[in-house]
């Protein structure tokens, strides 16, 4: 389970230092539909709050309301 965690943290990360296009931990984060560990939503949930974060006052935002809001929304629903 940490494993799949570290993977969530190194690809987010690995695109924080441009490293990664933002589609890889994005798609990462959409398998987590069928994650049944707590770990790996937890280490998304507070990428994606971080993304949210660093995003809401950009021309970025809308588009991650598009595509990281829903993820969110799915990982806070399925950790509580």
């Amino acid at each position: 389970m940490t494993d799949r965690a570290s993977l969530i943290n190194d690809a987010f990360s690995l695109s924080e230092s441009g490293h990664l296009d933002y589609h890889v931990p994005l798609s990462m984060v959409q398998y987590l539909r069928r994650e049944t560990g707590l770990v790996p939503w937890q280490a998304a949930a507070t990428k994606l709050a971080q993304m949210e974060s660093l995003l809401r006052s950009t021309d970025a935002y809308p588009m991650y309301r598009k595509v990281g809001k829903p993820s969110k929304q799915s990982v806070s629903t399925k950790i509580r």
